[in-house]
């Protein structure tokens, strides 16, 4: 590890980039002590311009060319407000006193970052780390969210998977007849779901609420 910090404050110096390490100079790295340190020592806060850029992401592209997308400290505020507006609810279900999401996608991947990261933390939702999309069933029975943020292509993955499981298990008709009395009921204000797809339900945690995708 000091050979690997050496390495890296060296090669930062050559390109007159400054490290601080914070728990030399606070005593610790706990927000606590950093914010008590800062406090003692009459440390300045520095106030931001809503219009400065505060974050630059690159993406791949998915309707273009790849690029880095400049985002100011307003818009991620706005996407703060707007994805509790939207999700808030579904982070604080505590139908069974368990209330948390998973994060499967990435964390610079910007739906992630804002509803996936940004808004369960504004709500005081637990956020478990989960080892990517390939070990996605086994995140979801472990720590049994009440809220998922996917992209589509792992929603359709998952949808695939359940029909497949149904035909292996000649369940097929079943399911059918299941989505068309969850679809008749759902017209009066009447939600069978969890009870036509309970073992469906088991599968994703038992605890799910919904999906933002």
């Amino acid at each position: 590890k000091a050979d690997n910090h050496k390495k890296l404050t060296g090669s930062l110096s050559e390109n007159k980039i400054r490290l601080i390490g914070l728990r030399k100079y606070t005593g610790g790295n706990s927000v606590e002590k950093i914010l008590g340190y800062c406090d003692r020592n009459h440390l300045p806060c520095n106030q931001w311009n809503p219009d400065d850029i505060g974050l630059i992401v690159f993406t791949s592209g998915t309707t273009g060319k790849n690029k880095a997308v400049m985002l100011t400290h307003k818009n991620m505020c706005s996407n703060l407000f707007l994805s509790f507006y939207l999700a808030g609810q579904y982070y604080l279900s505590r139908a069974s006193n368990k209330y948390s999401t998973v994060a499967v996608l990435p964390v610079h991947h910007l739906l992630q970052f804002t509803t996936g990261v940004q808004c369960p933390i504004y709500v005081g939702c637990p956020i478990c780390i989960g080892r990517g999309k390939r070990y996605l069933t086994q995140s979801i029975k472990q720590f049994q969210p009440s809220i998922l943020i996917l992209v589509p292509s792992v929603i359709e993955m998952i949808r695939k998977k359940i029909w497949a499981e149904a035909r292996l298990n000649n369940r097929e008709s079943k399911l059918i007849r299941a989505m068309r009395i969850s679809d008749f009921f759902r017209k009066i204000g009447i939600d069978l779901r969890y009870f036509l797809f309970s073992d469906i339900h088991k599968v994703l945690g038992g605890n799910l609420r919904t999906i933002i995708s």
